[in-house]
This record gives structure tokens, sequence and C-alpha cells, in this order.
């Protein structure tokens, strides 16, 4: 059974992520495009639609989910195809790699209305950015970090 975006309960959204860190080219995957892809997926439930409405190619998109660092806009996209498909979306940890991209520059926001994809914001968390000091003062505690000063 699938179902309307509109029709997906207040609490069901876009889980937040971080795009993929890419070399930015003009006919390639830039950070728009890969926020606006996710946005257009949330809305159509279909990754050649989505693609197609960024002016890229369904192979392109399966090629950037395979990407070293993907690792947030795939869990982005699997929650985004469960929501349609009347499935729970399963919770992802941040790993300590993207821990400072969301502490100073913040994962993305997806919003939507009424099932249409409106905008994508991106603010850093100062919970991410506690959480991050405290993963460094406790590596330091540890001697992993400054101990040859």
């Amino acid at each position: 059974m699938t179902r309307s975006a509109s029709s997906w309960p207040r609490y069901a959204r876009v889980p937040l992520f971080l795009p993929v860190p890419l070399r930015d080219r003009r006919d390639g995957w830039s950070y728009e495009r890969q926020v606006r892809f996710i946005g257009f997926l949330a809305e159509t439930g279909s990754v050649a639609e989505a693609a197609a409405r960024v002016g890229m190619s369904r192979m392109a998109a399966y090629r950037l989910r395979r990407c070293e660092g993907a690792e947030s806009l795939a869990h982005a996209w699997d929650a985004v195809i469960a929501l349609h498909r009347g499935r729970d979306v399963p919770q992802r940890k941040v790993t300590l790699g993207e821990l400072p991209e969301h502490a100073f520059a913040g994962p993305v926001r997806i919003a939507m209305r009424r099932g249409r994809f409106l905008r994508a914001r991106r603010k850093p968390g100062n919970s991410a950015l506690l959480q991050f000091l405290r993963r460094l003062d406790a590596a330091e505690r540890r001697g992993g970090i400054g101990a040859g000063k």
C-alpha cells in the first residue's frame, strides 16, 4: 500500500541528513542537487522521477548513493521510501566522522507542505557541538588528542 506524502502522520518527516561531499561540477551532484533530489524523492516516492526533476539519471542517483561518505544521504533516502511504503523508519545514530559537520555546518532539514517539497535549510546544532566537544574531551583524557604537548 502506498501513501501520498500528504497523508503521512505529522511526526513522519524526512530525517536530517548531510549531503555527500563531492567536487563541485556544473553537471554533477552539487549540494543543491542532492538536497532537491531528497526533497523530490519525498514528494514523489520515485527515484527516477526525483532524479529527472534535478536533471540527473536514475543510475547517477544510485552511483551517488554508493559513494564514500553517502551514509547519511542513503539513510534519508531509505527513510523516505519507507514512509511512502507505509513502513517504520529506522533510527540512525550520527557517526563520529559526521559530528563536526553536524556541529559547524548543520544537517539539511527538508521542509514539506501538503506533500510537496517546499525548501531545504541547513542550521548548525548546539547539541551536536556540545556532543562533539564532549567526545574531544574524552579522547584527550584517554591520551588520543594533544597528548604530546
